[in-house]
């Protein structure tokens, strides 16, 4: 597993997990729920990992690691839809 700290197009520092393997079946992109964080499925994340799969997670704003970094867990000040971008609106990035 691979953690790491990554720069959103805003500059907000996002917490990553990466949890590699060689040659993967399939690649997962984990999105955990409200008032969760990431670091919750680490057993299951090794889990997929030992079965050949590739998962990668965040840290949503307000979560787990984000949020402490960002010193707001939970819900925060202007908080907007139009700040998380989707592929519908054609932004390239997402986080």
């Amino acid at each position: 597993m691979l953690n790491e700290w990554i720069t959103s197009a805003d500059g907000t520092l996002i917490y990553l997990y990466y949890y590699d393997v060689k040659n993967p079946k399939a690649v997962l992109q984990f999105a955990h729920g409200m008032g969760e964080h990431a670091g919750r499925y680490h057993d299951f994340f090794t889990f997929l990992q030992s079965k050949g799969i590739r998962v990668v997670a965040n840290d949503h704003r307000g979560h787990g690691k984000t949020g402490e970094k960002m010193g707001v867990m939970g819900f925060y000040p202007g908080a907007t839809v139009r700040k998380t971008p989707t592929s519908k609106q054609g932004e390239s990035q997402v986080v």
